[in-house]
């Protein structure tokens, strides 16, 4: 679906895979102003739910992990 593809080009955006080691930015995108996004803020702007988005940000951290 759309919104999933949404949040994985979030999550993709969030983590480097520079030298084979991932680092995840929880905090998301920053606003204008320089402050971070909430995970519910960041949710709703992927339109899904909280829990939803915590899941799948949870998949790509495990499928990232694997390749370390």
């Amino acid at each position: 679906p759309k919104r999933l593809r949404k949040v994985d080009a979030a999550v993709r955006k969030l983590t480097d895979l520079r030298k084979n080691c991932v680092l995840l930015w929880f905090c998301a995108p920053l606003r204008a102003d320089g402050r971070s996004y909430t995970t519910r803020q960041f949710a709703r702007m992927c339109r899904i739910n909280k829990g939803k988005f915590k899941a799948e940000l949870r998949k790509a951290i495990n499928s990232l992990e694997k390749l370390i």
